[in-house]
């Protein structure tokens, strides 16, 4: 049997080791080495080895026994040292780097998905490297080394010198303090020219459609992945789960900022469908979007036991979620706020979008 590792307490430790950061405890010959990492991958433009590199860092501080060369203890010669680098990334690394604000390289739920680790078997098999990522896979390999034959205490002074390094990376929010003042009125129209102003790729649409749907269900329940996610399992951007059965997807919205077409809509339902959705929506903000051919969709729609909804623009969704919520209409507007800027927060908007937002809901 691999190594497994108790999450919660993984969890507890990296807090405790970020704390010990910020007091003055790391090794700062491990800041320059971090530091020349992610000036290498910067430079490649190729950023999962940082994400491996913490991953390893994490999994040598909690046990020496750990060989970081098989992070896939399926395919690890010997399974007793081998560890499971992907789900320590996704389930400890990822949520608890949003809380110390620390940046990975990489933003998906499973920062190890990627290129050219989630096509290895084990870090030393000579799985093929571009060469323009070469010079930060070497560098990083070397690391990797080092930490191989260092004792646990030194590994986690090195992780420490590691979320120093890396909160310089992180965008820096100045969370919201005051009173939230925008109005009811106001609000489906402020979200409006939030998001017109600068799609940001997408991110401020899907941050904010996670955040009314937090207001609507709570956020326990809401999914909502990374823009352009490769590793995305749900079958759209924001799912709502079933409150007892979590991994069980009970409705799906797509968010789409471009415009979007009627074979477009049955591909989205489509894919719902396979995932066991029935109950879908698509959320369109594009400015140049066309009315869909609505009797068509209801019609295959019906025929597969589908139900569809469609949203034009941000009015209809977001009165319907301030009504829906579990509050009046109008203090509901104070907490979707609040919502929408922790998802935000998540998906990693620009500095200058977060201030915006800030901006608008407190503005007199």
């Amino acid at each position: 049997m691999s190594i497994r590792f108790d999450l919660a307490a993984a969890t507890t430790f990296l807090i405790n080791q970020a704390e010990k950061a910020a007091a003055g405890s790391f090794d700062p010959i491990w800041v320059d080495k971090v530091e020349e990492l992610s000036r290498l991958c910067e430079t490649a433009n190729i950023r999962t080895h940082i994400a491996f590199l913490a991953t390893a860092m994490l999994a040598r501080s909690l046990n020496p026994n750990v060989n970081l060369n098989d992070f896939k203890p399926s395919h690890a010669p010997n399974k007793s040292t081998a560890y499971p680098a992907r789900s320590l990334a996704q389930h400890v690394l990822v949520p608890v780097a949003t809380k110390i604000g620390i940046h990975l390289g990489v933003t998906g739920r499973e920062p190890l998905n990627n290129q050219p680790y989630f096509r290895m078997k084990r870090l030393d098999d000579g799985t093929p490297i571009r060469a323009s990522s070469e010079p930060p896979f070497k560098f990083m390999r070397g690391l990797i080394d080092e930490l191989q034959n260092m004792p646990s205490e030194d590994v986690a002074a090195a992780l420490r010198a590691f979320i120093v390094v890396r909160q310089q990376y992180a965008n820096q929010y100045t969370k919201f303090s005051g009173d939230i003042s925008v109005t009811l009125e106001e609000f489906p129209g402020m979200i409006s020219r939030f998001v017109a102003a600068d799609s940001e790729s997408g991110r401020r649409a899907q941050a904010v459609a996670a955040g009314l749907m937090d207001l609507v269900e709570g956020p326990d329940r809401v999914v909502a992945g990374r823009v352009n996610d490769p590793s995305r399992k749900h079958p759209g951007d924001v799912c709502i789960t079933d409150a007892d059965q979590p991994e069980v997807f009970l409705k799906a919205i797509e968010v789409r900022d471009k415009p979007v077409t009627t074979s477009d809509a049955i591909v989205f339902a489509d894919k719902c469908q396979k995932h066991g959705v029935a109950d879908v929506a698509i959320l369109m903000v594009s400015p140049k979007q066309d009315s869909l051919d609505h009797s068509e969709l209801t019609a295959w729609a019906t025929s597969r036991g589908i139900a569809f909804r469609f949203f034009y623009g941000w009015e209809q969704i977001v009165r319907e979620a301030l009504f829906w919520s579990d509050l009046s209409m109008r203090p509901s507007v104070a907490a979707a706020a609040l919502f929408i800027e922790a998802r935000l927060s998540e998906v990693e908007v620009s500095t200058e979008g977060y201030e915006l937002w800030k901006e608008l809901v407190s503005a007199p």
